[in-house]
């Protein structure tokens, strides 16, 4: 396969899919970001540093570009420096940080999960992860994270309360 190879070179990958980007975002989006996700299924370091790179040379023009390729990361933990890197960027009321929070809390690929109960365990389990970034020195980290946390927060009381009316409704059937 070419996966093994490919991803030994995560620069020359993400160089040549900022050219597919800039002709095309919607279809980068939906095809680009996914094929990069097939190549690099582990996000791994030399990505990872690639694309902070990117966000250093030109936040503005790479930004999109880098949120695309997160989205398929289903908002695993190690997104998360990448994603603190952003929001340190951006200004406070920049459409962007509403998508790093999708992107945290993995909404872009739902993991399947069990039980009545098992999304609302999946955002209690992202409310621990989030809950770090509260004691960051970083004024702008410290608040996204508490928007985030509301977030989370009505995603828990949203999901306890569809599960307890799904369990009511099969008692009843």
């Amino acid at each position: 396969m070419l996966r093994e190879p490919l991803s030994n070179h995560a620069s020359l990958i993400v160089n040549a899919s900022i050219i597919w980007h800039q002709e095309n975002k919607h279809d980068f989006k939906h095809k680009g970001a996914k094929f990069i996700k097939l190549i690099f299924s582990n996000f791994n370091e030399s990505l990872e540093s690639t694309l902070k790179m990117l966000l250093q040379d030109n936040f503005k023009l790479y930004l999109p570009l880098v949120i695309s390729i997160l989205g398929n990361y289903s908002g695993e933990i190690f997104l998360y420096d990448t994603c603190k890197k952003m929001v340190e960027i951006l200004p406070r009321n920049s459409k962007y940080l509403k998508e790093i929070q999708s992107i945290m809390l993995g909404q872009s690929n739902i993991i399947s999960t069990s039980g009545e109960f098992g999304l609302a365990e999946f955002y209690k389990d992202k409310k621990k992860q989030i809950q770090t970034w509260l004691g960051d020195s970083n004024l702008k980290i410290k608040k996204f994270a508490e928007n985030l946390l509301k977030r989370v927060d009505n995603n828990i009381g949203f999901e306890k309360r569809r599960a307890e009316q799904d369990i009511a409704r099969r008692k009843r059937e």
